[in-house]
């Protein structure tokens, strides 16, 4: 009867009390596996042993972690082993991808894709696809991020592995949240299947009793409420993974809560709040080396002095990561790069926010290059008007709403309302910039019923409504214009007609009309609701009772 190799036991062992989250146990079994395996010259368990060694101090000192995944890739090739040193290049990938070299990164993973390929290793496939979709959103290619996601979550499936399922599907929720999109192109998820993702993340999690699993999957649910408004419960799922991410002293999961703790309070106006818990992550990411984590927590922090009018302390705050003037080469660096925009502004440099603006646009990761980015828009909208050039701002604003609208993301379409109906104030085009302060008012009130917190919700209300012009009493026809989409009493009495089936000649003899301005007539009504078809301003009509009434 053969013995089981005393490094075997060793590590399986410290695997078992890594998945409960207790570290100095984990390592020191890991460690006193990888001295029986050199002990033994057996190499590839000393392989297996470095890169458990690796992985654990992922969660804790990126530092240790890379010194640990060179050593495995330096093994894996004196041992002449192809698919060790490709497993190999996926831990060093990642870990580049993490301390800001995101290029590097991508390259480690594709070589290592090209030799599982080689062998038709699927299990390798599956965790490379898995690595190259956390490594292009980190690069800020959200797109092709969740695309390869959603190929290494099939494999996954197919090989039963739950634990890098549950991973996987996380960051397919992270990859396709709002959540440092606002200067890369967006997924347009579905918000159910954003949830799904991430609640069967938490429920695999659990089935297998993976604590750090678990605070993922928390954090992963956090970002999708946020991202879609959903403050209540992001705030209850950004509290659980702090929870247990404190409780098993995981560094990296205790950094990204930080993170989407302080994300969440920007977007409920807290800047004071934002701070305290940013100032908090901030720290804890510099002891864990994570130029990424680094990088987008002084994104949040910038943001947060602007939002308390601070701006040379915003400054202070961006220059630690990247001077004014650098070109962003990363995600983060993006981020970065937007908020020295928005901060050009503030202090009356519109040339240089516009500058800013358009070389995010244009230089936006990806193939999607018709997609709108709204906050990049918005940006490069307020900096024409103050340059007076007020047609470009208008079209800018027209496709940052659509941008927003396609996104689902209320919180910065109240906003863009808000600067749109400052524009046509300012163009002395009343009814329209009346229009698009309700229409902020509007939003603004519907994201307050989202927040449970009575003191949270009343602070946004206020401060969001105080960016806002004070109601003017509209007149009569003022509030039927309203009511009705914006159509005039003509265009109303056009589409009761055409919900009674009459054509535009029909029409034209029941109002006394021309032909030719009844078709207009039609033509304005579909462009005001957003229709294309005749069918469609009928059912509208009805809806709203215009065929009683005309």
């Amino acid at each position: 009867m053969s013995l089981t190799p005393p490094s075997q036991v060793y590590r399986a062992r410290g695997q078992a009390y890594e998945t409960l989250g207790e570290f100095d146990r984990a390592r020191g079994d890991y460690e006193r596996a990888l001295d029986a395996a050199r002990a033994a010259h057996d190499g590839r368990m000393e392989w297996q042993s470095v890169m458990a060694l690796g992985f654990l101090w992922a969660g804790r000192d990126y530092e240790q972690a890379g010194a640990w995944f060179r050593q495995a890739l330096d093994l894996a090739e004196r041992l002449a082993d192809s698919m060790l040193r490709a497993r190999s290049l996926n831990r060093l990938g990642n870990w580049l991808v993490n301390t800001g070299r995101a290029k590097e990164g991508l390259e480690a993973h594709q070589e290592a894709l090209r030799l599982f390929e080689m062998q038709q290793d699927t299990r390798g496939m599956a965790e490379t696809l898995d690595l190259l979709g956390t490594a292009d959103g980190l690069y800020g290619d959200k797109v092709n991020s969740v695309q390869q996601l959603g190929q290494a979550i099939a494999l996954f499936r197919t090989l039963r592995d739950t634990q890098s399922l549950a991973s996987s599907l996380a960051m397919r929720a992270i990859q396709s949240s709002s959540q440092t999109s606002e200067t890369t192109f967006h997924a347009l998820r579905r918000r159910d299947d954003c949830v799904q993702d991430a609640a069967e993340s938490l429920l695999l999690a659990r089935q297998i009793e993976s604590l750090a699993g678990q605070a993922f999957a928390e954090i992963a649910l956090s970002e999708v409420h946020s991202s879609f408004d959903e403050f209540g419960p992001a705030l209850t799922h950004a509290q659980e993974a702090l929870r247990i991410a404190t409780a098993i002293e995981h560094q990296q999961w205790l950094v990204a809560t930080c993170h989407q703790l302080g994300y969440t309070y920007l977007l409920l106006l807290q800047p004071a709040l934002a701070l305290a818990v940013l100032e908090t992550g901030l720290s804890l990411a510099h002891e864990l080396g994570s130029a990424f984590l680094i990088g987008v927590h002084t994104a949040s922090q910038g943001l947060a002095y602007m939002l308390k009018h601070d701006l040379p302390q915003a400054a202070a705050a961006l220059t630690t990561v990247m001077p004014r003037e650098q070109l962003p080469r990363t995600l983060e660096e993006r981020q970065i790069a937007w908020i020295w925009g928005e901060l050009a502004l503030a202090e009356g440099e519109p040339s240089r926010a516009l500058q800013r603006a358009e070389h995010l646009l244009a230089s936006a990761p990806g193939e999607q290059r018709t997609q709108l980015i709204p906050h990049l828009l918005k940006l490069k909208g307020e900096a024409l008007v103050a340059l007076s050039r007020f047609e470009e701002a208008v079209q800018a604003f027209e496709e940052a709403k659509r941008g927003a609208k396609a996104r689902h993301d209320q919180s910065i379409l109240w906003r863009i309302h808000c600067s749109f109906g400052q524009l046509y104030h300012r163009l002395k085009r009343e009814e329209q910039a009346q229009g698009e302060y309700s229409a902020a008012r509007e939003v603004i009130e519907a994201l307050a019923t989202a927040i449970d917190e009575t003191a949270l919700r009343e602070h946004f209300l206020h401060t969001a409504l105080a960016s806002l012009p004070q109601v003017k009493p509209l007149s009569p026809n003022d509030a039927a214009r309203r009511a009705y989409g914006g159509l005039s009493a003509r265009e109303r009495e056009v589409a009761a007609l055409v919900a009674q089936g009459r054509s535009n000649r029909e029409i034209a003899t029941h109002l006394v009309l021309s032909e030719r301005t009844a078709e207009a007539h039609v033509s304005n009504i579909l462009g005001k609701l957003g229709f294309t078809t005749r069918a469609q301003i009928a059912a509208w009509a009805v809806e709203k009772g215009l065929t009683t009434t005309h």
